[in-house]
């Protein structure tokens, strides 16, 4: 009886443990849900397969200039800075974005990201996620 009460504590405390872990990788649930499959978002992690260049330090950071990754040729030549209100537009609408931005940025007119963020909350959100990743 002794034994069946401790196991079952011990289950009880596991259960626990991932449910609170779980609630703390929450926040980052909304980038790697939305950008993880296509992009690396680690220092380091390989870009191999993947469709996008690695996002960490890419708030700050000059368009198109990831080195060795040359897959997005609508930002090759781009001639500007992602800032948090420029990455809104961008997972809002990323043709719309080229069409607003285009002659001003020196933007290609096509991009293979289809990934479109709808609600604003979540493009919050990841853009947050952003800026922390390291």
């Amino acid at each position: 009886m002794k034994t069946t009460k401790i196991i079952t504590f011990a289950i009880a405390a596991t259960i626990a443990s991932v449910s609170l872990s779980g609630t703390a990788l929450a926040k980052k649930t909304k980038l790697q849900k939305n950008c993880a499959s296509c992009h690396a978002l680690a220092t380091g992690a390989s870009e191999k397969g993947k469709k996008g260049p690695n996002l960490v330090g890419i708030i700050g950071r000059k368009a198109g200039t990831v080195e060795g990754f040359t897959k997005y040729k609508a930002l090759k030549d781009a001639d500007f800075v992602w800032t948090e209100e420029l990455m809104d537009e961008w997972l809002a609408n990323q043709r719309k974005f080229l069409k607003a931005h285009g002659a001003e940025f020196k933007l290609g007119k096509n991009t293979s990201m289809a990934k479109k963020v709808k609600k604003e909350k979540e493009r919050k959100q990841i853009i947050e996620d952003l800026k922390q990743i390291k």
